[in-house]
């Protein structure tokens, strides 16, 4: 049905890639909002068409007692890492059994709870309870992209000042040009001065020979 009829019927999966485009949103309303994960969000699972099957169905889903066992199995170590689901519900949990929120501090998925991070959430904590500062700020890669940075800076000026030495090599060229240009202009300039001199001594040899003739 969910793999129409690409599969064997026996089949426990289904790739996503050989849904139709109904069973495709009815996986991604599955695997996003009834039973959130992190891996494997290509791969429909007998559990996810049971689901889809429902929805497209129309029954009716017990959501709460799917969210309790999909908790249970995500804290499960033997069972390996997996995200933490539900985090959109959480503020409505929160409000539910009345635990105070202040204005707190927005974060993404990169940042970690450091001290000052909870410090500015109001929640105390022990020195040795916590780090002093996230990993992406003092970790080993974090050292290394500084210095990728410094590296990165160090490139950026000496580019700067490979260009502005090509063009002052270039403006140096253009001088030289020129004057090696002023330089054959003087010499033809020069040849011709020495060759109206020859001319004049020339023609003043040859005029006391005719006189004494």
């Amino acid at each position: 049905k969910f793999s129409q009829g690409r599969v064997n019927s026996r089949a426990q999966t289904v790739l996503k890639g050989i849904m139709g485009s109904v069973h495709k949103l009815l996986f991604e309303i599955v695997h996003k909002g009834i039973l959130p994960r992190g891996h494997q969000r290509h791969i429909d699972s007998i559990r996810d068409m049971g689901l889809m099957n429902a929805l497209e169905c129309k029954e009716c889903i017990d959501w709460p007692t799917l969210i309790i066992k999909h908790f249970a199995r995500i804290v499960d170590p033997q069972l390996g890492s997996h995200q933490l689901a539900f985090g959109n519900l959480l503020t409505r949990v929160f409000n539910a059994f009345e635990v105070p929120l202040g204005e707190g501090r927005v974060l993404t998925r990169a940042d970690m709870f450091t001290q000052a991070i909870l410090a500015d959430c109001g929640i105390p904590m022990e020195s040795d309870q916590v780090a002093n500062s996230s990993p992406r700020s003092s970790g080993p890669v974090a050292q290394l992209l500084r210095k990728l940075k410094v590296v990165e800076e160090k490139y950026v000026t000496l580019e700067l000042e490979n260009q502005n030495l090509r063009a002052e090599l270039h403006t140096s060229n253009a001088e030289i040009h020129g004057l090696k240009n002023q330089l054959v202009q003087q010499q033809l300039a020069n040849n011709a001065r020495v060759d109206r001199v020859l001319d004049m001594l020339a023609s003043a040899s040859t005029k006391p020979s005719q006189s004494s003739t």
